[in-house]
Formats: structure tokens, C-alpha cells, sequence
């Protein structure tokens, strides 16, 4: 299985979204953890399909920052265990009946919020 993290500092230009599909069919993860997508839950839902993945959980951005999302292939099983602004945590079921944990963290630039996450 392969998994992609990506902070991508901003889903809102076009060139980003390109650059991250060219990522993706590049390196063609099974699972992609995003960070800082400056953009709502349903907005996510239209880039996941254009991504042509299956899954998505997203959390929404906090005022103008934030946001986080993992997308997945149809013939990955996930399970969500917990989210907050800062973390998704899901379990994953592998091929092999498995089970193991992937949880995607954005820590903030300022050393001083860290200790929220």
C-alpha cells in the first residue's frame, strides 16, 4: 500500500490542483493525506473526484487556514477513528485482513499553538 501526505499550502489555484493530480498519477497512492487545503468539507468532495478517489475525510478550514483531507482508492478499507482540526486518524484493513492505524497531523507554524494538536 502507498500513502502520500502533501502540504499543499492551498487547493484555491488551478495550477495546485494540476500539480497535485499529476502527483497523484505519478506516484498512484492508495491513500492521500492533505494538509492546509484552505478549503471547506464540500468543496473537498469535487476535488476528490476529480482525483478519481473513492473515499474522502475532510475537516474544515478555521476562518482562512487549516484544513485537512484523506482520500482513498475504492479497494481500500478505512475506518474513522477520531478528527480535529489539527489530525485525522483512521484504520486501515490491508489486503491481507491486517490492521493498522494512519493518522495524517498539521502541526501550526507557531511553536507556541503547538500543543493543541
Amino acid at each position: 500500500m502507498k500513502c502520500l501526505t502533501w502540504n499543499c499550502c492551498g487547493l484555491g489555484n488551478p495550477q495546485t490542483i494540476r500539480a497535485l493530480q499529476k502527483l497523484l498519477k505519478s506516484k498512484d497512492p492508495d491513500v492521500v493525506f492533505l494538509s492546509e487545503t484552505i478549503k471547506r468539507v464540500s468543496q473537498l468532495e469535487n476535488l476528490r473526484r476529480r482525483c478519481n478517489m473513492y473515499g474522502l475525510v475532510g475537516v474544515d478550514i478555521v476562518r482562512r487556514s487549516g484544513g485537512l483531507a484523506m482520500m482513498w482508492k475504492e479497494d481500500v478499507v478505512l475506518t474513522l477513528k477520531s478528527y480535529f482540526k489539527y489530525h485525522i486518524d483512521m484504520e486501515v484493513t490491508d489486503s491481507h485482513h491486517n490492521e493498522w492505524r494512519l493518522t495524517g497531523f498539521y502541526r501550526d507554524s507557531d511553536p507556541d499553538k503547538r500543543y493543541k494538536g
